[in-house]
């Protein structure tokens, strides 16, 4: 939910073979490295990842009080530019779509990581009818509808889960999910989970949008970033691009953000959406039909993936 500044790397991580499955909980996700696996494997050994996520959750209740600056991480002054190239960039994902014969609506969208709802207010709201919020602690949940004021007509479900946890309701389909500065507390496996639960939420034509740091190649190599003040990471763009690979998206739109101010991570927005099976089919050895078969291991109810047999095409490439 915050920008960051860069730090010195704690752990540099190179690009390895990729066929290591590590979470016992996403068995179809593959590590994208042997190192990157050893990192997250050095993380959750001694309890599952509890203290992972702990650490976390508690830093946002210790040091985040309910405000713009707050929920920033003390940036409150870069919300401005932010919303302006933010907004720009869904305009010009929606025009993307639409050239290739994709009708997009603007009925239903989620704010993941919504926090007070700042991208709610700013953003969301500005584009969609409706809009669910996504977030995890309660407290700045709590805040959202006095923070968002003259724009609470827009506001529907409010849904306090944390993104690991978050499955969408059976029924209910998004014209597009945006989440913003909080998949770096995900693990590589979770992140991936939360991208497939979301691709199978969206209605045809939806898309999901994630804008995060990300850390700049010339970085020694480093492909992953611990944080260790509130337990986060920052990812390479192979590492983000794998990630979207392996939950089954893909990318047809990505752009920095370019008003920010020197000394901080780059930020990237990346628009997605899933692979139509054909696609994943053709797309080589990490996406080989029998990789596709175990992909979808969750009951989706609309599917992009293989699942019992039966393919559920959610999509058609761009």
């Amino acid at each position: 939910m915050g920008t960051k500044k860069k730090k010195r790397p704690r752990v540099g991580l190179g690009a390895g073979q990729r066929n290591l499955v590590l979470d016992a909980d996403v068995p179809w996700y593959t590590e994208y490295s042997h190192a990157v696996a050893n990192f997250w494997r050095s993380e959750f050994h001694k309890d599952g990842g509890v203290a992972w996520y702990g650490i976390a959750e508690k830093w946002w209740c210790d040091n985040c009080p309910p405000t713009v600056n707050g929920v920033l991480g003390g940036y409150g002054d870069l919300d401005a530019c932010d919303v302006k190239e933010s907004s720009e960039f869904l305009r010009k994902a929606r025009l993307v779509l639409e050239k290739a014969g994709h009708a997009v609506k603007c009925e239903l969208a989620l704010d993941g990581g919504a926090g007070i709802g700042r991208v709610t207010k700013n953003l969301l709201s500005r584009f969609f009818d409706k809009v669910d919020l996504l977030e995890g602690n309660q407290r700045l949940l709590d805040t959202a509808p006095e923070f968002v004021g003259e724009r609470r007509s827009h506001l529907a479900d409010m849904i306090c889960s944390t993104m690991q946890d978050f499955v969408p309701s059976v029924g209910k389909l998004y014209d597009c999910i945006w989440v913003q500065w909080c998949v770096i507390y995900l693990t590589d496996a979770h992140f991936a989970r939360f991208l497939h639960r979301c691709g199978c939420a969206l209605r045809p034509g939806g898309f999901i949008v994630i804008k995060e740091n990300v850390l700049d190649q010339e970085e020694n190599g480093t492909n992953i970033l611990k944080d260790e003040e509130d337990s986060s990471v920052t990812r390479s763009m192979p590492l983000m691009l794998h990630i979207f690979q392996q939950a089954g998206m893909e990318v047809f739109l990505q752009e920095r953000q370019q008003e920010f101010p020197d000394g901080m991570f780059r930020v990237m927005m990346f628009a997605m959406r899933p692979l139509a099976p054909s696609v994943l089919s053709a797309e080589g050895s990490d996406a080989s039909p029998d990789y596709i078969q175990e992909v979808c291991y969750e009951d989706c109810r609309s599917c992009v993936l293989p699942r019992d047999g039966v393919v559920y095409e959610r999509s058609k490439p761009l």
